[in-house]
């Protein structure tokens, strides 16, 4: 895939190039919409979309969030920002969690993960999620390590207006990926 001329990609973009599925295809077809209560365990980001609005100049139309976990900031924030303007968020995470996951949960670790046969089912989650909020036409996975997906990011000719940083935050870690994001994201653009 050549460079070429740099623009915000759209969902048919994503289904062509991510998915190597038909431009019309729909990722969520196969997910079922279930009726689901989420309590919001973390602060409001409501500030934080505003002062990206403001620094960008608009709001913007192709953003990522690295390290999405259930898709909570996803689908009371981003999602929402993102879909008032025909935008796209690409939501990156492994949805395996990281140690901390398990050094918090303890015995409970299964429980939260819902692991089967040991493999956590966040993924499922997440995607249960985006559907149950009406926003599969504007939130779209991207199942890779943070590192990847920057590295992939960096060979495409994408518009990224804002990086919502969110991932493991380790010390080594958070260096890596905030140096391989601040290097794909445009000019202008909001890294939080």
């Amino acid at each position: 895939l050549s460079k070429g001329a740099v623009f915000h990609p759209t969902r048919e973009d994503l289904n062509r190039f991510l998915y190597r599925e038909p431009a019309s295809a729909d990722i969520y077809a196969r997910v079922e919409k279930k009726n689901m209560i989420w309590v919001d365990s973390h602060d409001s980001k409501l500030e934080s979309a505003t002062k990206i609005v403001d620094v960008v100049g608009h709001t913007p139309r192709f953003m990522l969030e690295v390290g999405t976990f259930t898709g909570e900031s996803a689908v009371t924030t981003w999602g929402p920002l993102v879909a008032a303007v025909g935008g796209v968020l690409l939501c990156i995470d492994t949805w395996l969690g990281d140690v901390s996951n398990l050094m918090h949960f303890g015995e409970q670790h299964q429980l939260h993960m819902k692991t089967q046969h040991g493999y956590p089912m966040l993924y499922r989650t997440f995607l249960e999620r985006v559907v149950a909020n009406g926003l599969s036409k504007s939130v779209f996975p991207l199942p890779m390590s943070p590192i990847a997906a920057a590295r992939l990011l960096a060979h495409l000719p994408w518009k990224i207006d804002a990086v919502y940083l969110n991932s493991a935050g380790r010390e080594g870690e958070i260096f890596l990926e905030l140096f391989s994001y601040y290097q794909v994201i445009r000019t202008g653009g909001v890294l939080v």
